[in-house]
């Protein structure tokens, strides 16, 4: 196959589905966001910056994407840290790591800037290596616009891996002109598709095309 057929292809391909994962509606593309309280118990200026761009679920929706949570204790940090189960909420933030999906951390029992102003250095080094290792698993202490962006575009991602079906070949022109020397007509299975030259070569032959 040529180069620049290669190309055509691609890009037939990609703007098609683009071009229909832009005219679903608007909800389809919102990422589900997971929370475990009632919206109203967040702080209401965070809440306001991201409420537009997400739709927020329960945590026990398979459809939920993220967690989002409130605040987190020094006991449920240290728990999540060693990947344990001591209540609800660190339950659900396991099973979201797991799923490897994120979670967003709003705020935590413990100010870090005061406890390194006013601990020993051991105790806020431990307090740190607790939140590096969350933050390892995939646990992010804020939420903003940019993350849920990357949740947007990775979902776009999933929609475009389900148009394109496993499977798929594509017929080229050169394969055409090979097959139909003989022939006035071609058959296009299911798992076929035209490339743009092969299409313009069938309506320049004048060969009939029969789908499956």
């Amino acid at each position: 196959m040529k180069v620049a057929e290669i190309e055509l292809i691609i890009k037939e391909v990609t703007d098609k589905i683009l071009k229909k994962i832009d005219s679903f509606p608007s909800a389809t593309t919102k990422p589900a966001v997971a929370i475990i309280r009632q919206v109203g118990e967040y702080p209401q200026e965070k809440i306001a910056e991201i409420e537009k761009a997400v739709q927020w679920v329960r945590p026990e929706e398979q459809s939920a994407q993220a967690l989002l949570v409130n605040v987190l204790s020094l006991s449920q940090l240290v728990a999540v840290a060693n990947l344990q189960t001591i209540d609800y909420l660190t339950g659900a933030i396991k099973r979201f790591l797991f799923k490897g999906k994120p979670v967003w951390i709003l705020a935590c029992e413990v100010d870090r800037q005061q406890l390194k102003q006013q601990a020993r250095f051991g105790v806020f080094k431990r307090y740190d290596e607790f939140c590096q290792q969350v933050e390892s698993y995939g646990v992010t202490f804020d939420c903003n616009l940019e993350e849920i962006a990357k949740l947007q575009h990775n979902l776009k991602k999933k929609l475009i891996t389900k148009e394109i079906k496993p499977g798929t070949s594509y017929v080229t022109e050169k394969m055409l002109m090979q097959q139909l020397k003989n022939s006035d007509t071609f058959v296009l299975t299911a798992q076929q598709r035209l490339t743009p030259l092969a299409e313009d070569y069938l309506r320049e032959k004048n060969i009939k095309l029969v789908k499956e």
